[in-house]
């Protein structure tokens, strides 16, 4: 066990760390800051240098909620600046077999659950992206956007499964 002690323990003072240096400058760190020296809080930061300046990049909070680009993160996951996902994202309960790239739900518990669905597909050599608003299992609206046989584009707009609004290239 290797632990590292600063017997100054006020809010807010590094408790213990590991940083690490290039030739009379910070290149990074982990540390450990106090919260609450009376209840034994802390957090954990990690520390790095791009080139103007030395600084927090990611927080893990008392309270376990984690911070990428902030240091006060208020969610369990908080991410402050341009965020890219490789794969699927998924928004909300029990979606690990979602086949979208984007699934969000919410599980009103009154008419069951609303969803939005990003999906890409290809029929034949037609390619389409569908923009899918449902509330508990029906389709209500769609926005499809994507080519026909000829690689023309085509948006329609979809009400309760029936084309309202087309519009070609």
């Amino acid at each position: 066990v290797i632990s590292l002690r600063n017997v100054n323990n006020t809010a807010n003072n590094i408790l213990g760390g590991i940083e690490f240096e290039g030739n009379s400058w910070y290149a990074g760190g982990i540390y450990m800051t106090a919260v609450n020296h009376s209840t034994f809080q802390s957090d954990m930061r990690f520390a790095t240098r791009n080139n103007t300046d030395y600084a927090d990049r990611m927080t893990i909070k008392d309270n376990g909620n984690v911070g990428i680009g902030t240091t006060s993160p208020n969610t369990n996951l908080a991410v402050t600046g341009t965020s890219s996902f490789t794969g699927k994202a998924a928004i909300g309960q029990n979606l690990v077999n979602s086949s979208s790239f984007l699934h969000v739900r919410r599980n009103t518990g009154v008419n069951g659950d609303e969803n939005i669905f990003l999906d890409n597909a290809e029929f034949g050599a037609n390619k389409t992206s569908v923009l899918s608003f449902n509330l508990g299992g029906t389709n209500y609206s769609r926005i499809i956007g994507g080519t026909d046989a000829s690689n023309l584009g085509i948006l329609t707009f979809q009400v309760a499964g029936a084309e309202r609004v087309r519009v070609d290239s």
